[in-house]
């Protein structure tokens, strides 16, 4: 696949022109992002009166979001105006793309074709959740762009020599900066530091833990003084067996598209019989989750598959996609490190109704970035992925989203 930098440029810009089409066109392919905006408002209008005044709201109000966002949007509408801000957010969700693609060249290095790691970063464009977040304006594209610049620093760190100390605490501050916009992404500095600890000495460690602690100092006062979380602290009633199998039918959403060809189907077969145990294992955890969940029909969110299993009122069809999704998952997953961190994504949500927006498209970025696969590191080095069916399937997804809603 020969594409020269000139290509490259002008179909990035292409996507880009596509990221104005929507700005002009309004798009909501994601069905709420409009309505996040109008509910906010109050958010962003209490920070004219003062920046305690706007946190005092949050407090009150009892508000789980981070108030960060909301009082920077707030300062550039004031200080300059709300284009600007649009602008300026169209710029950071453009770059967004472009860091994926250098992040995916730092993993892989030499080892995989540029042209076909730098398609695959242009998948993000196709996002409805991604491409909403940026016409409205909302925290999703923020905190993505600054846990992507955390992933490159990240990945500079392990495959790079020179300069470890900064990339690592580059990597954290940013993290930080990400977990400051949607709190969410603080479940993977666990991860960050588990490879901080392996890769750097004690000495040196410790002063990264010291570091950490001063950056999340504000957050930590926030939500545990000002917010008074151990006394007023409002448990929301979860049902993690009803969110275990729609969040396993979300994974599938994402990794279907990589397995729809024949040679990834005999790859399949073959790790079916190698990993037999830990598959077993899968399908007693997902009956048991099945028989213990409360499944009813969501009149929102669940995502694409939980929609079609509502529409067609067959409830056992989860059953089965769960099934499906952890075949795939066991098959992609190289080690335990990969699960621990599909396991910590998943309970970052504890939440009544889990949203696809929750993990879109961070899932996507996370599945080619952070999980280590054997399957799709062959699978690229091969091109054994059919990229014309994976931007096809993102791109039906997209239209039909902007039909349906």
């Amino acid at each position: 696949m020969q594409i020269n930098k000139k290509k490259r440029i002008f179909i990035y810009f292409l996507f880009l022109i596509s990221l104005l089409v929507s700005i002009l066109a309004q798009e909501d392919s994601s069905g709420g992002a409009q309505l996040d905006k109008i509910l906010t408002e109050n958010f962003y209008n209490n920070f004219n009166k003062g920046f305690k005044e706007g946190i005092k709201y949050f407090i009150i109000t009892n508000q789980i979001h981070s108030p960060i966002f909301y009082f920077l949007v707030n300062k550039l509408n004031n200080l300059f105006s709300s284009n600007f801000t649009q602008v300026l957010y169209f710029i950071i969700s453009g770059a967004i793309p472009l860091i994926f693609y250098k992040v995916l060249k730092i993993k892989f290095q030499k080892n995989i074709d540029k042209n076909i790691l730098f398609l695959i970063s242009l998948i993000i464009f196709l996002s409805p959740y991604f491409r909403s977040s940026m016409v409205w304006v909302t925290t999703d594209n923020l905190a993505l762009f600054f846990f992507i610049i955390s992933l490159y620093f990240y990945f500079v760190f392990i495959k790079k020599n020179e300069n470890k100390n900064i990339n690592f605490i580059l990597s954290l501050f940013f993290l930080v900066l990400a977990s400051y916009i949607r709190q969410h992404f603080a479940i993977f500095y666990i991860y960050f530091i588990f490879y901080g600890y392996l890769k750097l000495n004690k000495k040196t460690f410790s002063i990264m833990i010291f570091l950490s602690i001063l950056m999340a100092l504000p957050a930590i006062y926030y939500y545990f003084y000002a917010y008074k979380i151990f006394f007023n602290f409002q448990v929301v009633e979860v049902n993690y067996y009803n969110n275990f199998l729609v969040y396993l039918s979300i994974l599938l959403f994402y990794l279907l598209p990589f397995f729809i060809s024949q040679k990834n189907f005999d790859i399949l077969k073959i790790n079916f019989l190698h990993r037999k145990k830990i598959l077993i294992l899968s399908f007693l955890l997902v009956l048991f989750s099945y028989f213990l969940s409360d499944y009813n029909y969501y009149e929102y969110g669940g995502g694409v598959f939980i929609k079609l299993i509502n529409y067609l009122e067959l409830n056992s069809l989860l059953l089965l996609l769960s099934i499906i999704s952890v075949i795939i998952i066991v098959i992609y997953v190289n080690n335990i490190e990969s699960l621990i961190i599909l396991f910590l994504l998943f309970i970052s949500y504890p939440f009544g109704i889990l949203y696809q927006k929750y993990f879109d498209p961070v899932i996507f970025i996370i599945f080619l970035t952070l999980i280590k696969s054997d399957f799709l590191y062959n699978s690229l080095k091969t091109n054994k992925i059919n990229l014309k069916i994976v931007f096809s399937y993102f791109l039906i997804f997209l239209i039909t989203a902007n039909i349906y809603y």
